[in-house]
């Protein structure tokens, strides 16, 4: 048996535990698979579930033009991102090492 039938074959096993009624150590009996071998597949699982969801997912923007009588300079040609409540203004001079390490303590709080 190959890595992707294993794998199809337990997540089969895992939904099959899941929905029933009754103990974890009722159905491994009655499937004769040990409690230990159903506990590592389902963490497995969840393991992969969560670093799944972890990678960087895009999100819509909106982009929209400044006022001419606005605050900033009208050559200048920054960015402003809004994201709930807070925001981060890139002037067109911007350091792209600030930004990346702002961005990298962003990603690892949200």
């Amino acid at each position: 048996m190959n890595r992707e039938e294993k794998t199809t074959m337990w997540l089969e096993r895992i939904e099959s535990y899941k929905s029933r009624q009754g103990s974890a150590t009722d159905w491994c009996e009655e499937n004769n698979i040990s409690l230990s071998t159903l506990r590592y597949w389902m963490t497995k699982f969840s393991r992969e579930n969560k670093q799944s969801s972890n990678l960087n997912k895009w999100l819509p923007i909106e982009v929209t033009s400044l006022p001419k009588n606005s605050q900033h300079e009208s050559n200048s040609s920054g960015v402003r991102i809004h994201i709930g409540l807070a925001s981060i203004e890139i002037s067109s001079d911007f350091d792209p090492k600030t930004l990346e390490t702002v961005v990298g303590i962003l990603s690892e709080k949200c």
